[in-house]
């Protein structure tokens, strides 16, 4: 890993140029890890983020830049140094092109530059006269050289700032020059690289690995747009990890963090407090003990927070040797015990009932709850409710058939179920053929006279018979009474 470029990356110097992260300081490296074992949003974090953003909502800084805008936090951040303003209306005008004049003045005071000089000779530059010894100091600084320049055009500063030639004037300022040499000849993933002026081609892909630049969706770089201000100060804002020259920045391992102030651990042990301004901003919705963080500060006061991205730079660099140094950092974590406690060394990381500790002092005495020879980073996380069901899963495809086991003895035979109900009677068959006529049997017994039946209707009356013989005389009879 480039030693130097690392320590460019991760470290924000003051003006002592104290680095941060390093492979050999152990305390930076083991607070670190209670930030990614503890990983809880602490409750005095959650204060410090609700008072900010409600002191957002309240009194907006730029009445045109919302704190929904995806510049906001970088605008906020250079404001925060005093790096970018607004107009005597409040406003920011985020969506207005930038011009060089602008650009230049912003990359300067990047570099901790308040005012410029007003010593230096004139440039040849047509400008505003209230950039003229701004863009003097550029050309004094190299962040500009004449011969690249068309500085015969009418108004040179007032020109637009394109996206290639901010590269440029960026990559300069934070002292990235070797970069650029590496990067003239890389690969880029820019779709339309071939339109950017060779000349700054090694600028584009270097602004590009750093991370101060990125494409658009479909893969372009578009060198040739006018840079807006919103996207100058997004591109500024995320330059400023690679300046060295300010004083406005303080990184350092988060302790605590209040609703009124916030402490950071330096590299060297030391404690470094801050007093939130009423009107801070804080960057980020979870911040833990043991982040990284960087503070925009103007004296004891901080103004802006945000987390830093040096362990994202790290695992970039080198992954590798990340997970070899986080590996490191876990091992040193030890969980409290009374007999080893006059073993520990000053800054020994440890856990005691669920909270997570750091021993003040070498052989510190007591118990971490209750001495004031440790400092508790993390306390215990109160147990979560539990969570919803999860939906059930798709059904797994069917397994083959198994071989079939062997037959079981057959039971006893179950007692006799009760008769079901008749069925219903069903339609009458076809009627049969017409069986063969079987031999006469025996004439049956006369059966009884049945009663008598109806009698019949009259007949037909028949033919007269013919008349009978006369029959004998009857004896004569008795005489009648006179």
């Amino acid at each position: 890993m480039n030693e130097k470029v690392l320590r460019k990356e991760i470290r924000k110097e003051k003006r002592n140029t104290r680095q941060y992260i390093t492979m050999n300081q152990k305390i930076s490296k083991t607070l670190l890890a209670v930030g990614a074992v503890s990983s809880i949003g602490s409750p005095f974090m959650g204060l410090g983020v609700q008072k900010a953003l409600a002191a957002e909502e309240a009194s907006p800084r730029f009445l045109d830049v919302p704190p929904t805008s995806w510049a906001y936090p970088s605008i906020m951040k250079l404001n925060a140094m005093g790096i970018v303003s607004g107009g005597k209306d409040g406003l920011f005008y985020p969506d207005r092109n930038s011009t060089k004049e602008e650009a230049t003045i912003i990359a300067l005071r990047l570099l901790g530059l308040d005012a410029p000089p007003t010593n230096l000779s004139p440039s040849t530059f047509s400008s505003s006269s209230w950039a003229e010894d701004w863009i003097a100091l550029a050309v004094e600084r190299s962040l500009i050289l004449p011969e690249e320049e068309q500085i015969g055009s009418e108004n040179w500063g007032q020109s637009p700032a394109t996206r290639e030639w901010l590269m440029k004037l960026i990559v300069r300022a934070v002292g990235m020059n070797a970069e650029v040499i590496q990067s003239a000849t890389t690969a880029s993933w820019f779709t339309d690289i071939s339109k950017v002026s060779p000349s700054n081609t090694g600028y584009v892909n270097a602004a590009t690995e750093l991370g101060i630049v990125s494409g658009y969706d479909d893969g372009t770089f578009r060198p040739t747009l006018t840079v807006t201000r919103q996207e100058l100060a997004v591109m500024i804002a995320r330059a400023e990890l690679y300046s060295t020259q300010t004083d406005k920045v303080f990184r350092g391992m988060l302790v605590r963090l209040s609703s009124n102030d916030i402490t950071l651990l330096s590299d060297e042990g030391e404690s470094i407090h801050f007093t939130l301004d009423a009107n801070a901003v804080i960057n980020g919705e979870y911040l833990n003990p043991g982040q990284l963080l960087a503070v925009v500060h103007n004296g004891n006061s901080a103004f802006y927070l945000e987390p830093s991205a040096s362990l994202s730079f790290i695992d970039k660099q080198n992954q590798q040797a990340q997970e070899s140094w986080l590996q490191s950092i876990f091992q040193n974590i030890v969980k409290f015990d009374t007999a080893q406690a006059p073993t520990y060394k000053k800054y020994q990381v440890l856990t005691y009932e669920g909270s997570t500790y750091v021993a003040l002092t070498t052989s510190p005495k007591g118990l971490p709850d209750n001495s004031t020879d440790y400092m508790i980073l993390a306390a215990a996380g109160a147990k979560g409710a539990k969570g919803d069901i999860g939906a059930r899963g798709a059904d797994g495809s069917s397994g083959a058939a198994g071989i079939a086991g062997a037959a079981g003895i057959a039971g006893a035979a179950g007692i006799a179920g009760a008769a079901g109900a008749t069925g219903a009677t069903g339609a009458t068959g076809v009627t049969g053929a017409q069986g063969i006529q079987g031999v006469t049997g025996a004439t049956g017994a006369t059966g009884a006279t049945g009663p008598t039946g109806p009698q019949g209707v009259q007949g037909i009356q028949g033919v007269t018979g013919a008349t009978g013989p006369t029959g004998p005389q009857g004896p004569a009879g008795t005489n009648g009474t006179p």
